[in-house]
């Protein structure tokens, strides 16, 4: 099931950043970006199955997926924004 979450939320990142690029052409990241994708991937690997708990602090997230605090925590606010809005 992650797995398909997980090619779900990159195939949603391909398609909005093709039509990001086709308004603006500096564009280089869709919806969640390829931080954002990092992040769940990481998401995904701490998660505890069997229980559903997933609270990892953002500095371990930043730590496994070799970005900065500040640039996990915008991509964790993308892809919670992007969750309210399904």
């Amino acid at each position: 099931m992650l797995g398909a979450l997980l090619k779900a939320a990159k195939t949603l990142d391909i398609r909005t950043r093709k039509e990001r690029k086709a308004k603006n052409k500096g564009v280089r990241n869709g919806v969640l970006g390829e931080i954002g994708i990092a992040v769940l991937e990481v998401l995904f690997d701490l998660v505890d199955l069997a229980t559903g708990r997933l609270e990892p602090a953002v500095s371990t997230i930043a730590e496994r997926a070799g970005y900065s605090y500040s640039a996990v925590h915008n991509a964790l606010d993308r892809l919670r924004a992007r969750s309210e809005s399904c």
